[in-house]
């Protein structure tokens, strides 16, 4: 493990495929078996597209098949194109085929036939009414964990750098109408709910990171995670497969 100095809240694991998939498993596995301790209680993820999808939809499906109950398990999406489900740039259409049929009534589509400020005012009416959601002292709602990707240009969710939905300070889900990634129009989630959150990981994949993880991290440059200040006090925690990280030269863990 290691930290940036000039970002204290930021602290990496570099790591082969195997162990940094093995612990964001974990992680998962655990916070879902230590809310689902209290029957009142629920469960909820956000989770990103890209990269990560495929990993955690496995990890979703062993859990499923190991019979862990969904029934209080909510998740949703950090980000999502304004798309239909059936289509293969939908971030929630993407998990809900890889994932048993089953289990789809535990993800939260958006209505993706609605201009992008609509989606985000529709989607955030139905969040709030979600059985036992937890709200912070500023009325912004309390997901259990984040497992977000980061991109190759330093955007996480859709929150792009320089990009004004970064100042939002009043929304749950913001639209996007510009992109600098296709498609243009997405909502996504803002900097107070990620801040808000019991726990937020970064799960970064490929060597096309490489050079945005070493900006971060050893040149101090400031990217949109470097914005995310927990509001309990721990730190953002990045798992980082090797070929990712291979210009932080951190040790390999043996695996």
């Amino acid at each position: 493990m290691a930290t940036n100095p000039d970002f204290p809240h930021l602290e990496y694991f570099q790591q082969s495929m195997e162990m940094t998939t093995n612990d964001v498993g974990q992680n998962l596995y655990i916070c879902i078996m230590d809310k689902l301790k209290n029957p009142d209680d629920h469960v909820y993820i956000g989770l990103s597209g890209g990269s990560q999808v495929k990993v955690i939809s496995s990890l979703l499906r062993q859990f499923f098949t190991n019979g862990l109950l969904f029934n209080r398990i909510h998740i949703f999406m950090v980000d999502e194109r304004i798309l239909p489900l059936d289509h293969p740039d939908s971030n929630m259409g993407s998990y809900m085929r890889l994932t048993p049929p089953e289990m789809h009534f535990c993800f939260m589509p958006i209505a993706a036939y609605y201009d992008p400020n609509d989606v985000a005012l529709e989607f955030s009416a139905r969040f709030s009414q979600m059985p036992g959601l937890m709200f912070n002292e500023k009325g912004f709602p309390i997901f259990d964990l984040l497992i977000m990707g980061l991109g190759p240009d330093g955007h996480f969710a859709s929150l792009f750098p320089n990009h004004p939905v970064l100042n939002e300070e009043q929304r749950w889900f913001a639209p996007v109408y510009d992109s600098p990634k296709p498609p243009p129009q997405r909502i996504t989630l803002t900097i107070p709910v990620v801040n808000a959150a019991h726990k937020t990981m970064f799960f970064v994949i490929g060597a096309d990171k490489v050079d945005i993880l070493e900006d971060i991290f050893k040149k101090s440059v400031h990217y949109p995670p470097c914005l995310i200040v927990p509001e309990n006090g721990d730190p953002v925690v990045f798992y980082i497969e090797y070929e990712a990280g291979k210009k932080i030269d951190l040790p390999v863990p043996v695996s």
